[in-house]
């Protein structure tokens, strides 16, 4: 399952409605519904707080079952010097608060 159609199921499972999403977000309807898509690819903040709002792992949304190592190589090598360090960043602080 691609992130797009994870996206989609997830905002489902937890019973959101596209609008409610987008005003969480503080985000147009019309980026959500290019989010779940597949048009437009979200940036690493809003992954994390999408992640956030559906109650998954960040790792869940980004990632395929089939061959989540080399999934996760790929996405984590598309990210620009500045989402690396906040995801470097998100993991040292998820790190902290688990301990």
């Amino acid at each position: 399952m691609n992130l797009s159609d994870k996206l989609k199921q997830a905002r489902i499972a937890a019973s959101f409605l596209q609008e409610q999403v987008a005003d969480n977000l503080n985000i147009s309807s019309r980026t959500l519904r290019g989010y779940e898509n597949g048009s437009i690819l979200p940036p690493l903040d809003k992954l994390e707080a999408l992640a956030k709002l559906y109650n998954v792992p960040l790792t869940y949304l980004v990632t395929d079952s089939e061959d989540n190592e080399s999934s996760m190589k790929q996405w984590i090598s598309s990210l620009s010097p500045a989402e690396l360090q906040a995801l470097q960043e998100f993991i040292t602080q998820q790190l902290q608060d688990n301990q």
